[in-house]
């Protein structure tokens, strides 16, 4: 008896040692993908998570609380890597960045707003593309977004 206790008890803590490291992996891997890096932007929207959404940014003291708190839901359609060098180029230049360290995605996605007064686009579908670089840790961010 004694040691079927211990034998449980031995498992019991294999399953938890296993399980929390998967959880700490999940909650950090996304940062060193970008295509996870813009989807969990979008989620971090959804859920109106600013602490988390400002951490998927290269400088998140531009990101403004009230935007996020307008959003009734917002969802990728569809997400692409860009291929137009020419793109890369502008911003590699402008920049004086390594190319291996930025990528750029163009994501088409539908949003609903509480109020759209508020905001410059309407409810609805938009396209814009993410240039995400990496930063010295490795970890992917957005640096800038627009047409």
């Amino acid at each position: 008896m004694k040691n079927k206790k211990l034998i449980f008890i031995f498992l019991l803590v294999g399953i938890l040692i296993v399980a929390g490291t998967v959880y700490y992996k999940n909650k950090i891997e996304w940062q060193h993908n970008p295509v996870k890096v813009i989807e969990k932007s979008f989620e971090f929207k959804n859920k109106h998570d600013y602490d988390e959404y400002k951490k998927c940014y290269k400088y998140p003291d531009y990101i403004q609380k009230d935007s996020l708190d307008n959003i009734k839901s917002i969802k990728i359609l569809y997400l692409d890597k860009v291929k137009d060098e020419n793109q890369y180029k502008a911003f590699i230049d402008g920049n004086n960045i390594d190319k291996k360290n930025v990528e750029i995605y163009k994501v088409k996605y539908n949003v609903k707003f509480k109020d759209a007064s508020k905001t410059p686009i309407d409810n609805g579908e938009d396209e814009i593309d993410y240039i995400l670089v990496k930063d010295k840790n490795s970890k992917w961010k957005i640096d800038s977004w627009g047409r």
